[in-house]
């Protein structure tokens, strides 16, 4: 997933909801961007991102289910985890989740998230 408007902006580790594994990668609307954007990843089981990111790349891969050579279980990801590897200027990183959403539209920073995180009154 890419588009060229991305490339240019800022996005921010916004909001990690732990008890839904559901990561918020945010980018607010500028007097350049007018649109903002978030990309919520649910089903979160790894994330390796900077807490800025200067544009933003995604491409995907699908993640073999992996086996504990000790116990011989399955990883905590399960089955339809899903690789997002992330890149802009100067920094790369990825996330292991099983879902992504975006939303990207006209709002304040202060307007509230299209997904819910009222129980903990992020906006």
């Amino acid at each position: 997933m890419s588009r060229d408007e991305w490339l240019d902006r800022e996005f921010q580790l916004w909001h990690y909801e732990v008890s839904h594994s559901s990561l918020l990668v945010r980018s607010v609307s500028t007097g350049e961007a007018g649109s903002r954007v978030d990309v919520l990843f649910t089903g979160v089981d790894e994330v390796r991102l900077p807490a800025v990111m200067h544009g933003l790349e995604i491409s995907t891969s699908e993640l073999p289910r992996a086996v504990d050579p000790l116990s011989l279980s399955p990883s905590p990801v399960g089955p339809g985890a899903v690789t997002f590897h992330m890149r802009g200027h100067g920094w790369s990183g990825l996330v292991v989740a099983l879902g992504l959403n975006v939303d990207e539209r006209i709002a304040d920073y202060a307007d509230p998230a299209k997904w819910s995180f009222a129980c903990l009154g992020v906006r």
